[in-house]
């Protein structure tokens, strides 16, 4: 659900109005049936094209990657030296982290990387980083 939130962020009204000449661009290669068939479907595959990787694929990095990025290199900033991963396999927190971070069940008074969904069931004592779900936090000590 966190990442629905962020989704209006980033699909915002500058990738409504590309998508949109997107759109009249295909509509016009609907509409010029005249037009040669190569060029219609240049057309379509230029369309295509911009779509995937220029409007898309960025998006989904900056709502699915940049928060683990961001919560690594705070941890990395931090230098914490122990951090629980849970329930959340990604190896580019360890890679921008530059840490060994443990996929184990946290015990209290862990750091511990992980989705809001996952933590919901933990106490949490202080949160350090939190976007699009992705939370760094520290656990409250029983």
């Amino acid at each position: 659900m966190d990442i629905i939130r962020g989704a209006s962020e980033v699909f915002d009204w500058k990738y409504l109005s590309n998508m949109l000449l997107l759109f009249a661009i295909l509509t016009l290669t609907w509409f010029f049936k005249h037009w040669n068939q190569e060029i219609r479907v240049v057309l379509i595959g230029f369309v295509t094209l911009l779509l995937v990787n220029i409007l898309w694929m960025p998006r989904l990095g900056i709502l699915l990657q940049q928060p683990v990025k961001e919560a690594a290199i705070f941890a990395k900033e931090k230098e914490f030296t122990k951090i629980v991963v849970l329930n959340h396999y990604n190896p580019s927190f360890h890679f921008y982290s530059g840490l060994y971070a443990s996929e184990r069940q946290p015990e209290p008074g862990d750091i511990v990387f992980g989705r809001a969904a996952s933590l919901r069931k933990y106490k949490i004592a202080k949160e350090y980083y939190s976007k699009y779900g992705i939370l760094l936090v520290k656990l409250e000590s029983e």
